[in-house]
């Protein structure tokens, strides 16, 4: 249903046999309450092929959903978008106003009632555009976060509560990795002279001399960063479509300082920067991180940091209540239940112990103690009231995320699930059939690994030896 001029004109599609009837009317549609006008429901079906579990064909029901492809119920609620507030937008492209965060991160140790550096650019993620990309060394032993979690079991007596981040552990209580020590010499050699690079890219043709200003952590055990960011202007950047009446630029969210083996975050976001600058600025960075053994990981923004939906769509179920995509919903494996909160701080450790091991070897990407980043129902904004199905919506959830090296996979771990994600980036690249079976196998043997080892620890916790298909803890969600 598509409405206009004032809702005076309405016009209706519906699918028929023959095809798709479009209706158009005209009348008072006054009585129409705002919530109806700018929502609409319906459900379709995506097929989609779930490889099984690592498991024998005679331990899967025939009938069971996890084995085989099946049309699977796909559960979105679509609406109109909000309207961004236009004369903070406008005040962002005069360059009165800096561009906010539109992404949160990183996750702070500890919450603060400071607002100056929350994500404030969440209103505008319909007009801002990001790009958001981890900077990881090519060398698996060089990535390996696995003797670094060890390290802070032995600390923490092989438990970790709910969103515990290990290397905060190790800052805390100032503890060495020594097995690690001589490739972290190498790494932050190499990783400089990519800061280099990275400011010359960015401020070549600058009259004045700026730098990015990030910290290279040598002989301190510091892990916690914060962010920083500064505005890039094409006709200052050393790329090849640079020219000095350019006024298209972008915005460069950073960590402040890189302390290997974790991930250093860079965030892309702009409003007014034509694709060539772009595609220019992605190119000559991807050259220069290959050149010291590095490679940019793009990650999938829709599927880390959904938008909140309005809140006329928010109901019991926190899928719709974010405007997720449809076409990639995360497989969710819950928990044994009835665990006991040492039970559960013996098992987390666990499983992130078997994903951050070979053949995986994920890596940690983001931790939370804590929920945050509350979304606040605006009152100039509300509908009916009765619309209002709850008030504790929160963006960021307890727990951990953990990614693929090459960020093919997301894997989630909360207090009662887990959600195995493929990243929808991972076909990005695909320009034929046979490097698309190529990727789609990959993918299934990433879905095997993880299952096997996923089980084998959760068995443990179980008291059985053999998963079961109906069992509570082999449940998969679209």
């Amino acid at each position: 249903v598509v409405r206009a001029a004032n809702d005076s004109i309405e016009w209706s599609m519906e699918p028929q046999d023959a095809g798709l009837q479009i209706k158009c009317q005209t009348g008072d549609n006054s009585h129409i309450s705002e919530a109806e006008r700018l929502q609409y429901r319906y459900s379709f079906f995506l097929r989609r092929h779930n490889p099984a579990a690592p498991q024998s064909e005679q331990s899967l029901d025939e009938k069971s959903h996890v084995h085989g492809p099946q049309w699977l119920v796909v559960q979105r609620i679509f609406h109109l978008p909000l309207r961004p507030p236009w004369n903070h937008m406008d005040s962002i492209i005069a360059g009165d106003i800096e561009m906010p965060p539109a992404l949160p991160y990183p996750v702070e140790a500890v919450s603060s009632a400071d607002s100056t550096d929350r994500c404030s650019g969440w209103e505008f993620r319909g007009v801002i555009k990001q790009h958001l990309y981890l900077l990881l060394p090519t060398d698996p032993a060089e990535i390996s976060q696995l003797a670094h979690l060890q390290r802070a079991l032995e600390q923490c007596k092989g438990r970790l509560a709910l969103g515990e981040d290990p290397f905060k552990v190790l800052e805390d209580h100032q503890l060495r990795c020594a097995e690690y020590e001589e490739r972290r010499a190498g790494l932050l050699g190499r990783f400089g002279k990519i800061l280099t690079a990275l400011d010359e890219l960015c401020f070549k043709n600058a009259i004045k001399a700026n730098t990015l200003g990030i910290k290279l952590v040598e002989d301190e055990v510091k892990f916690m960063v914060k962010r920083k960011n500064t505005p890039v202007f094409c006709r200052e950047m050393g790329i090849t479509s640079w020219h000095k009446q350019s006024r298209d630029w972008l915005q460069l969210f950073y960590d402040d300082q890189y302390s290997p083996p974790k991930p250093f975050f860079l965030v892309l976001q702009w409003m007014v920067c034509s694709s060539v600058h772009l595609t220019n600025f992605r190119y000559k960075l991807s050259r220069i991180l290959q050149e010291h053994q590095f490679q940019l990981v793009r990650m999938p923004i829709g599927q880390l940091f959904p938008s909140p939906a309005p809140h006329w769509v928010w109901s019991e179920e926190r899928e719709t209540d974010f405007d997720r995509m449809a076409f990639h919903a995360p497989r969710r494996v819950k928990l044994p239940p009835g665990l006991s909160q040492d039970r559960k701080q013996e098992l987390y450790p666990r499983l992130l112990e078997c994903w951050m091991s070979p053949p995986m070897s994920f890596i940690l990407m983001l931790c939370a103690t804590q929920s945050d980043f509350k979304v606040d129902v605006i009152r100039s904004q509300q509908g009916p009231e009765e619309s209002l199905k709850h008030q504790q919506l929160y963006q960021r959830l307890k727990g951990w995320v953990t990614v693929h090296p090459q960020g093919y996979v997301l894997v989630t771990l909360r207090e009662e699930h887990i959600n195995f994600y493929e990243s929808r980036l991972a076909w990005a690249d695909m320009r034929d059939q046979a490097a698309l079976h190529e990727r789609n196998a990959l993918l299934h043997a990433l879905w095997v690994d993880f299952m096997g080892s996923t089980e084998a620890v959760l068995n443990k916790f179980r008291g059985q030896a053999t998963p079961s298909p109906e069992a509570p803890g082999f449940a998969l969600f679209r």
